[in-house]
């Protein structure tokens, strides 16, 4: 893990969002989960925005693992080109747009599950600003937004592009 202590970026059998940060800005253009990561209590106002998914050509692996916002922040803010998350769970996301994600870079999803994800404006789970967004064989399920006619419980499209294939919305 590149001199990364595992033991001081940990909350029990998890890691946080510091952790996930520094793996994503290390150098490397792959990284697999080994564990859950969990916001911490003191993280809150340091990735309010989420966590910056800024590099290009970038590959997260979730390896069936869960990313946990605890209801109080974004966990990506991704300005990227030829990102792609997968297999991995986004959950309990809150941002006032786009609890889970904001895109306006150019992100695929791929076999993930992105679930109670909330924002107190447009994109439950993703707000897509500009970017270009690819969903496939993913689950969007029990996100909510409270943004009147242009919620988007799932997905807010703000002049980006869209795909979805072989994927589930429900519940949003």
């Amino acid at each position: 893990m590149m001199g990364l202590d595992k033991d001081k970026n940990a909350v029990g059998d998890s890691k946080n969002f510091k952790y996930l940060n520094l793996l994503i800005h290390r150098g490397a253009k792959d990284i697999v989960l080994d564990s859950d990561i969990v916001l911490d209590d003191d993280e809150e106002s340091k990735y309010k925005e989420g966590i910056k998914l800024d590099v290009d050509d970038f590959i997260i692996d979730g390896n069936g693992h869960t990313i946990d916002a605890r209801a109080k922040t974004r966990i990506f803010d991704c300005t990227g080109k030829c990102i792609t998350i997968k297999n991995i769970i986004l959950k309990n996301g809150f941002a006032e747009s786009g609890g889970a994600i904001r895109n306006n870079g150019e992100l695929c999803i791929i076999d993930s599950s992105l679930t109670e994800n909330a924002a107190w404006g447009p994109g439950g789970a993703i707000f897509n600003d500009y970017g270009k967004l690819t969903i496939t064989g993913s689950t969007l399920s029990g996100n909510n937004a409270d943004d009147g006619d242009y919620a988007g419980g799932a997905i807010f499209n703000n002049g980006g592009e869209i795909t979805i294939t072989g994927s589930t919305l429900s519940g949003n």
